[in-house]
């Protein structure tokens, strides 16, 4: 179904196979720092400190060579994007993957060989039941030293070493896992942002003055 058809190269150096409607979503997205600023822009939640350490994986051979590891846990990526960014590129892959009985979209963004952040994406669930499955685990894995009631929306959860657990229910649950939300990279990334919005404004301004003199 996804074998490949066609390699065109983008304005940002992307490459893909055949579209779905999920894959041009991600491709939108990854064109956008956004993707990563509002993730890591958490000024409207409260943070929940977990003692666990939130990673990929522990494996030894994972943490020696990241890409060889997945090919050969996952195979090859259904899609691969690789977006050039001013200060470097960032490569994303995605994989359709089973999570016990869930049928999951797994998507590894890379920057200079390190991952820096991970999502899964649950399309496919049933109901409201699947969903509160999915959140025992998170909270039974990386909150169960905790009695209060964790409100997913209102709070996120983060280790000792800055990496973060956010989720996203907006279109499809989505469940994000982010390396070092106080790294440089994404330091960079906010001020990117904030510089461009403000741009922006100032065309805006500037264009606003002269209809305000002509007209």
């Amino acid at each position: 179904m996804f074998g490949k058809i066609s390699k065109l190269w983008r304005n940002n150096k992307s490459y893909y196979y055949q579209r779905d409607y999920y894959y041009d979503q991600l491709l939108s997205k990854s064109e956008n720092l956004k993707l990563y600023t509002s993730l890591t822009n958490l000024d409207g939640k409260q943070a929940v400190l977990t003692n666990k350490v939130i990673s990929f994986s522990e494996n030894l051979e994972f943490k020696r060579n990241q890409h060889k590891y997945l090919k050969k846990k996952f195979g090859k990526p259904t899609y691969t994007i690789t977006n050039d960014l001013p200060f470097g590129k960032i490569i994303i892959k995605l994989f359709r993957v089973y999570i016990g009985t869930f049928k999951t979209k797994l998507e590894l963004h890379f920057f200079q060989d390190t991952l820096i952040m991970y999502s899964y994406t649950f399309s496919y669930l049933k109901n409201e039941f699947d969903k509160g499955q999915l959140l025992n685990v998170l909270k039974e894995k990386y909150l169960n030293d905790r009695e209060e009631e964790i409100d997913f929306n209102k709070n996120y959860i983060v280790d000792q070493n800055n990496s973060v657990i956010v989720l996203s229910d907006s279109v499809d649950f989505t469940i994000y896992f982010i390396t070092d939300i106080k790294s440089d990279l994404f330091h960079q990334m906010n001020e990117l942002v904030t510089n461009d919005l403000a741009l922006k404004r100032q065309r805006v301004s500037q264009n606003e003055r002269e209809l305000y003199r002509r007209l």
